[in-house]
């Protein structure tokens, strides 16, 4: 039940992370390691993008009242 839950949780973030080392059970734990799929310089660029477009959005909002 444990190995399908890790299973489901890795296809639900295929795309944010892939699966480095798949699920190991190892006495009554099991693990399973992610990894993520964008270069930390790719997602602070579209984090920094989306910030600046909802700011954007903000101040025509203001702007139009």
């Amino acid at each position: 039940m444990g190995y399908k839950l890790l299973q489901r949780l890795a296809e639900d973030v295929a795309e944010f992370a892939f699966v480095e080392f798949a699920p190991k059970q190892e006495g009554r734990n099991m693990t399973m390691v992610l990894g993520p799929t964008k270069k930390k310089t790719e997602a602070v660029a579209e984090a920094k993008a989306a910030r600046k477009a909802k700011a954007d959005a903000a101040a025509k909002t203001t702007d139009g009242a």
